[in-house]
């Protein structure tokens, strides 16, 4: 007898007696199952794929306050659709929070209108294609001095306007706050100063009022916006109270744009000059301080009205917009901006912090003469 394919022969016998039926069935099934979920996320991922590609992302209209209306002044929320059956790992939806511009128009004519331009209805398209609604607020009378219009601006929160309503000299006078809810305007403080580049400087809270006086004493101090109380401050206190509103401090002078941080810190400069020759100054800087706005000559930073450049504190290059050449700029604290664009009155630019945009918006007739005001994020 062959001895080694004796061992040979009954090592295999044992071998097929420890695998089992259940065993082969097992493992049989496992491979089968894994197979199929294979197969299974392939198709998925197949169709998401096509669908995306062929219709673009799915949109829709959320109201944040439940299932009530959006009321007048509020904005609209437009969000992603999630898949009936998301994929755990699929990021959250993205949402669009338009918040609300505010408008002044006949700023040197003998009637100023205060508006609100709410936006809503958006269409499914990328960019999103965005109709709005504007609501007049306010009706200011003025007469040559201009001072109203050279004053006038809308709180943080959106919920006051102040201005100044001009005396015979004509660079000063009583300054008014109004609710822009309704009610009547409040008279609260006089000989208030309505010109230069920070005529009425709204503190961030929206509490108080930052102001200069024509009084004798050239007094700079805060007006509560409730209490109307005037409290006189050391000029250096008052610049630093501006500045923490403003979030920045910026100049232009001597060939060189300059901003930091609102206590000063972090100072950079570029080369800088007013195409027109004008005594600009700094309206604007992004939140991370990447870029800086230069106003149209002696501009007012406080009311965020037009741009003669946007400009890369990094580069010291002008910003090139996609857009077009941007006129005006509110900057958003997660580094998108809103924008319009010369040329093109009757449009609003939402731009991500690549500058790509994410939403156009069509601004009515009504407000083709205007000028952007104030951007209320939220």
């Amino acid at each position: 007898m062959n001895a080694p394919m004796d061992n040979l022969r009954f090592g295999l016998a044992e071998l097929a007696e420890d695998v089992k039926p259940v065993d082969l069935r097992d493992r049989t099934l496992k491979t089968s199952r894994r197979l199929g979920a294979q197969r299974a996320a392939l198709t998925s991922a197949l169709a998401v794929t096509l669908l995306a590609g062929g219709a673009g992302v799915a949109l829709a209209v959320v109201d944040r306050g439940g299932s009530g209306p959006v009321v007048p002044g509020a904005s609209a929320s437009v969000t992603a659709s999630p898949s009936h059956a998301p994929s755990p790992s699929a990021p959250p939806a993205a949402a669009f929070e338009p918040g609300t511009v505010y408008f002044v128009k006949g700023a040197q004519s003998p009637k100023v209108e205060v508006y609100r331009l709410d936006i809503g209805d958006c269409d499914l398209s990328l960019p999103l294609k965005c109709a709005s609604t504007p609501t007049k607020l306010r009706t200011i009378g003025q007469m040559s001095d201009s001072c109203p219009g050279n004053s006038v601006v809308v709180s943080p929160d959106g919920r006051h306007v102040a201005w100044v309503n001009g005396d015979e000299s004509g660079i000063a006078g009583d300054l008014i706050i109004s609710d822009l809810a309704g009610g009547d305007p409040r008279q609260v403080e006089p000989n208030v100063i309505c010109g230069g580049d920070h005529a009425l400087v709204w503190s961030a809270d929206s509490a108080s009022i930052h102001i200069r006086k024509m009084d004798g004493t050239g007094s700079v101090g805060t007006v509560g916006a409730e209490s109307g109380v005037y409290a006189v401050q050391q000029q250096k206190e008052w610049d630093k109270a501006v500045a923490a509103a403003l979030g920045f401090r910026g100049t232009i002078g001597n060939g060189k744009l300059t901003v930091t941080e609102a206590d000063g810190s972090d100072p950079r400069s570029i080369s800088y000059t007013d195409p027109n020759g004008l005594d600009a100054v700094v309206v604007g800087v992004s939140a991370d301080g990447r870029y800086a706005a230069a106003g149209r000559g002696s501009g007012d930073p406080s009311r965020q009205l037009g741009v003669a450049a946007v400009l890369d504190m990094t580069t010291g290059k002008k910003v090139r917009f996609a857009v077009g050449t941007v006129d005006w700029v509110a900057f958003q604290a997660d580094g998108s901006m809103v924008v319009t664009v010369a040329g093109k009155p009757d449009r609003l630019y939402y731009l991500d912090a690549a500058l790509k945009v994410t939403a156009e918006v069509t601004v009515p007739d009504t407000l083709g003469d205007a000028e952007p005001l104030r951007h209320v994020a939220g």
